[in-house]
């Protein structure tokens, strides 16, 4: 192995790094999604680079969602996210998700910008497509519920 295999440094000298996200198991997908798009446009991949890439960083039932599908629909990127965005959020899911939305509570310890993060995510599961005024009203209205007693009375 030569020194520029180890190093990543190209022929060029200059170091080849690629930005990938985290490997993805469950949780929002639409938001991994996103993650991936700014990783590969970091990386200047294009639509069949993202293609061959993505399931690389699939696990779980992710993973066995992208080998159910088949091979015309692994090569074109556009149609391989709807469908993996459409396995990995069934219609079904939207419901649990506003349930979880619903029962959210702020942890002990955790920053209040961290709880409207987990607030947002949960909401934009729930009802995708959601116009950012009612959005904004239906975090606030929860925020403001699920705000531990002590903290509603002042």
């Amino acid at each position: 192995m030569s020194a520029d295999e180890v190093t990543g440094n190209g022929s060029s000298g200059i170091m080849n790094c690629v930005s990938l996200p985290r490997p993805f198991d469950e949780g929002n997908f639409g938001e991994w999604l996103l993650r991936f798009e700014i990783c590969s446009s970091a990386n200047n991949w294009n639509d069949e680079v993202k293609a061959r890439r993505l399931p690389t960083l699939l696990e779980g039932e992710a993973f066995l969602a992208y080998q159910r599908l088949p091979d015309d629909v692994r090569r074109n990127y556009g149609r391989l996210t709807t469908e993996l965005k459409n396995s990995l959020q069934p219609p079904g899911s939207a419901r649990a998700a506003f349930v979880q939305f619903e029962s959210m509570r702020w942890r002990t310890g955790e920053s209040v910008r961290a709880f409207v993060h987990r607030l947002t995510q949960a909401l934009n599961l729930a009802v995708p497509g959601l116009d950012t005024r009612s959005r904004d009203r239906v975090l606030l209205q929860r925020f403001l519920s699920a705000l531990p007693e002590l903290h509603r009375r002042q």
